[in-house]
């Protein structure tokens, strides 16, 4: 049949292909074949193997091996279409994969090779071998193999490059990404490494594997990828980005400019952007990306040298900014001045942002405007400790002013300032005004070296100058709390004698004796004569202490205050002095006073001035111890002259 219909042949040889129900042919398959190829009738003979060895069993893997190899040899394109079907796996691989590499099948050469080295060979004729192929080839490859046969493909032929990439992207999770960017980055492939970076990115932080993918994105021109990167993630070093970008000096420097902006090398890209002539770039980052970070745009620019006139014109552009790192940069560049004109626009809009004006402050310092005391005084929105230590070595007088502006803020520094430029009057005059019971006993200390200095000047012109009473009250206190008499008799004195303002005051003139009688007596006298406010009946009682036995001085009180029996009391029995009292007795000559001297010349035995002195007074009380005196000094004229006055008085 084969000779007269090979198709009839081929027919009858399908039907008697039945099996037993062992799996065994009926007929045998090497028989029938062997006529097909007798007769070189290969297609018939390929028709009548798919039909008969359809159960892939494996004990007719030669059978297999057979219907591979006369196809390949014959007709290598059926043999591909048998591949194809996947319908036989038992045939002898390494002998077909020579037979398939043989004829240029490539793809199944590569499928069916045992060897890895032999793998190696036929994986080089990529362009004749399909992705699914190679992408099922290198699956199966161990880690260490993998990367070594990328590196081969690559060094086979460059336009793998695409290729190897997807290879390494679908066997991502079992290599590593590092050696394959550094193959593919061997190569110079830009597009292969990107396609690569772009599916791994995703599924990593890795801050190399980002920075591989800006790298590789930067040199494709693709900004707009590399700005999105940066933006959105962290995933990068950003030193190590900055210098590339700043190396790579790329036509388009957005992307360096929002790197800098997010991560704060604002002074890198502005040297950057000064340094390559990039003036406008500047303008744009201040003006519409970050105007925050003029301070230090325009630091650096002064650091720069840059041209003075043309930073006053940014800034003349610029109406919001951080002031306070905006006038540090300045200051410490010595270039403050530089910032008037602004300082002061930005006060017209009434901000009371300290720093502004503290600066303000310094410039009209420095500039020796007379204004400048004028703003230290009125403005209320400058640090007073800044500004006083600004000032200190500059104007003593005006870090003074600062210091009293911030009234109790700022004390110790005005204590210390004062102190040091010798500036006592105008620290005793704070202290008056201050009204402060601390940083009274602070400067009032015994430890204190300047405490003279500020006592003469409190006495002689702080407190004289003042018409407040709680002052002259506070301070006056201030002295007795610090112990300080003499200083507080001489402070008094200045007030009561010399101020016609608390000339009458009550409580400053007892305190002033008071502080006398304690003190210094020899004064006493001078004041009870002098002073009329005072409480003369406290006082005399002090005076008369035996502590002080000031008796001359509470009898010229009693005196002065129309107080004749006490005045008499003093003159009878603290000085003792018979004549003195019956003097002021006749002087006075009052009944009371009479009495009190009759008594006392009773008690000493004076029965005739006794009796005088009682009849003057009228005063008949003391009868029954006159009566009993006349027993021992029998005067009956005198006495008869009592009685008689004593019986008008009462009856007995």
């Amino acid at each position: 049949m084969c000779q007269v219909n090979p198709q009839a042949a081929s027919d009858l040889a399908k039907m008697i292909t039945q099996r037993d129900p062992q799996g065994n042919p009926k007929t045998p398959i090497e028989g029938v074949l062997q006529i097909f190829i007798e007769f070189s009738r290969i297609s018939e003979a390929t028709a009548f193997l798919l039909e008969a060895l359809k159960g892939n069993s494996p004990n007719e893997g030669h059978l297999q091996t057979q219907l591979f190899e006369i196809n390949l040899m014959q007709q290598p394109n059926i043999a591909e279409g048998i591949f194809q079907l996947k319908m036989f796996t038992h045939f002898d691989k390494n002998r077909i994969a020579k037979s398939c590499e043989r004829v240029g099948l490539y793809g199944r050469a590569l499928q069916n090779y045992q060897d890895v080295e032999d793998c190696k060979r036929v994986m080089l004729n990529s362009h004749a071998i399909s992705k699914d192929i190679m992408m099922e080839f290198f699956a199966k490859l161990q880690p260490e193999d993998f990367t070594k046969c990328l590196n081969q493909l690559m060094t086979a032929n460059r336009q793998n490059s695409q290729l190897c990439a997807e290879i390494a992207v679908s066997n991502i999770a079992r290599v590593d990404a590092k050696e394959v960017i550094r193959v593919l980055e061997s190569f110079g492939t830009n597009e292969g490494l990107l396609f690569f970076l772009m599916n791994v990115l995703p599924a990593t932080q890795d801050h190399d594997i980002y920075f591989k993918y800006i790298e590789c994105c930067a040199r494709m021109g693709n900004f707009k990828e590399v700005e999105r990167v940066i933006k959105e993630t962290r995933n990068y070093d950003p030193i190590k980005v900055r210098d590339f970008l700043m190396d790579g000096k790329f036509a388009d420097p957005r992307p360096l400019i929002y790197l800098c902006d997010q991560h704060g090398y604002i002074e890198d890209l502005t040297r950057y952007l000064y340094n390559t002539k990039q003036m406008k770039c500047i303008e744009i980052f201040l003006f519409k990306v970050n105007s925050n970070a003029a301070p230090k745009v325009l630091g650096t620019l002064l650091e720069l040298d840059c041209d003075e006139n043309y930073i006053k014109q940014l800034l003349l552009s610029i109406r919001v900014c951080p002031i306070e790192e905006l006038v540090d940069n300045f200051e410490t560049r010595g270039k403050l001045r530089m910032l008037t004109a602004w300082l002061e626009a930005r006060y017209e809009e009434r901000i009371q942002e300290p720093a502004l004006h503290n600066a303000l402050a310094k410039i009209y310092i420095d500039s020796g405007s007379k204004d400048a005391s004028s703003f230290l005084i009125n403005n209320q929105f400058y640090n007073s400790h800044i500004i006083g230590k600004y000032c200190e070595d500059k104007n003593p007088d005006l870090a003074f002013t600062c210091y009293k502006r911030a009234w109790g803020k700022c004390d110790n520094e005005l204590i210390e300032v004062t102190n040091k430029n010798y500036l006592y009057r105008m620290q005793a005059r704070y202290l008056v005004e201050r009204q402060s019971e601390e940083l009274w006993a602070k400067v009032l200390t015994p430890d204190n070296p300047h405490r003279q200095q500020v006592i003469d000047q409190v006495v002689q012109t702080a407190l004289p100058e003042t018409k407040n009473v709680d002052e002259v009250s506070l301070a006056v206190r201030a002295f007795i709390d610090a112990d300080l008499p003499n200083q507080l008799i001489e402070l008094l004195e200045r007030i009561v004698l010399h101020n016609s303002d608390f000339a009458e005051n009550k409580s400053l003139q007892n305190l002033l004796i008071l502080t006398a009688i304690r003190a210094d007596t020899s004064r006493v006298m001078d004041y009870i004569n002098r002073l009329n406010n005072y409480d003369g009946n406290q006082l005399a009682q002090m005076a008369l202490d035996d502590k002080h036995q000031l008796y001359d001085e509470a009898l010229c009180i009693y005196k002065k205050f129309n107080q004749p029996v006490d005045a008499i009391k003093v003159i009878l029995y603290k000085l003792d002095n018979i004549r003195q009292a019956t003097e002021f007795a006749e002087k006075s000559n009052k009944p009371e006073v009479w009495s009190e001297l009759g008594k006392a010349q009773l008690r000493q035995n004076a029965l005739i001035p006794a009796i005088d002195a009682f009849i003057k007074a009228k005063d008949a009380s003391e009868f029954e111890s006159v009566i009993e005196l006349s027993a021992y000094q029998y005067e009956a004229e005198e006495l008869i002259k009592y009685l008689l006055m004593a019986r008008s008085q009462l009856k007995d």
